[in-house]
């Protein structure tokens, strides 16, 4: 995807869905679209979501470049009687 369109023009917004679920993959595909918005696309917007994830546990770089934007929303945890 990158090869042939780096600055992403065919998208508006571009999600990391699961982003706990810590990979390669994940992290090299966060670190370039990252890298694509600062550079070529400022426009470009960045949404990683996780009901579990751990701030700390993201690298420190990922993390200053979105922290203006990093919300924290709560949620009900119900508890699963088997």
């Amino acid at each position: 995807m990158l090869r042939k369109d780096p600055a992403l023009e065919e998208f508006g917004l571009v999600i990391f869905d699961e982003f706990h679920e810590r990979s390669l993959h994940a992290d090299l595909g966060l670190a370039l679209t990252l890298q694509t918005r600062a550079i070529l696309r400022q426009d470009l917007r960045v949404l990683a979501m996780s009901a579990t994830l751990e701030v700390g546990a993201v690298g420190a770089g990922e993390i200053r470049r979105v922290e203006r934007s990093l919300q924290d929303v709560g949620g009900d945890v119900i508890p699963l009687h088997g």
